[in-house]
């Protein structure tokens, strides 16, 4: 079984995996990957050691490892109508709404794991943050400049995003 985790202690993430784990299962597939290290492609391998707690002392202990995916970029290109309507900072807003869009803030489930990201899901929050603002388009990608109307992530990639990989341009 793969297993790749984003978010919370190593510590909670192994217990989560051991109490939800079946008997037979198998997962510890990086044995030449020590804990700390990359799995090229995949992220930092984790073993955390975690105790069964159904015996009495002493407590059998099992090393229990996990991927760490390596953070990927995700680009937006954003074309607004130039406008004298514009605010001045109408590019500050404008990143700032994508970014909370992005990380969930809006009540709205963050990019992730696995996760498709649509283009189109952002336009509200632009629409939102802009009163006013003729918005042109949104595209999303992976690589700068984003062409794309859509992007799924691997199993083993962890969306990440910051104001420099949004650019928006007045058209």
């Amino acid at each position: 079984v793969y297993i790749a985790a984003v978010g919370g202690s190593a510590s909670d993430i192994a217990n989560a995996i051991w109490l939800a784990k079946d008997g037979g299962c198998s997962y510890s597939a990086w044995p030449d990957y020590p804990s700390g290290s990359t799995v090229p492609g995949q992220g930092a391998v984790e073993t955390e050691i975690v105790y069964d707690t159904r015996y009495s002392a002493p407590q059998p202990s099992y090393g229990v490892s996990f991927i760490i995916p390596a953070a990927t970029p995700v680009y937006f290109a954003v074309n607004v109508e130039n406008a004298s309507s514009l605010p001045s900072n109408y590019v500050a807003l404008i990143k700032d709404a994508i970014i909370a869009q992005f990380n969930g803030e809006n009540s709205n489930t963050p990019a992730g794991i696995a996760s498709k990201i649509l283009a189109s899901n952002y336009y509200g929050a632009v629409i939102s943050a802009v009163p006013g603002i003729s918005l042109q388009g949104i595209l999303v990608g992976l690589s700068g400049p984003a062409t794309a109307y859509d992007v799924t992530m691997g199993i083993d990639q962890q969306p990440s995003l910051d104001d420099s990989t949004i650019t928006v341009t007045p058209v």
